[in-house]
């Protein structure tokens, strides 16, 4: 694959992972003062959803460790964090935007 390929991989992977956290996974919900704070900010979840999902392909693809890993797994979860919030703020302009417009179509039909 081609690197711009894998990126896109590795942002889906950690998006999907950052959204799971935070909407899905309830069961890691209310245990924790510090967890609770993180999953309601996308961009912190992000973060951290960045390094794991970069640690998850550098050992996937059997690399060996080296010192740089440490600055580029650094870098990976800024980008992380940059992207999830990115795309969350997307997708809630979207769907805040859809759902007005729905509320208003209904509203028209009612009146005829």
């Amino acid at each position: 694959m081609n690197d711009i390929t894998t990126l896109i991989i590795y942002t889906i992977a950690i998006y999907g992972l950052c959204f799971g956290i935070q909407h899905k996974a309830l069961f890691l919900h209310n245990k924790n003062d510090f967890f609770d704070t993180m999953f309601k900010c996308t961009y912190c979840t992000g973060f951290h959803c960045g390094w794991s999902v970069y640690l998850m392909f550098y050992f996937f693809n059997k690399s060996e460790l080296n010192s740089d890993m440490i600055f580029d797994m650094t870098i990976f979860a800024f980008y992380g964090a940059s992207m999830c919030y990115i795309i969350d703020t997307v997708i809630r302009y979207f769907e805040s935007n859809i759902i007005v417009q729905y509320e208003n179509s209904e509203t028209e039909i009612e009146e005829e």
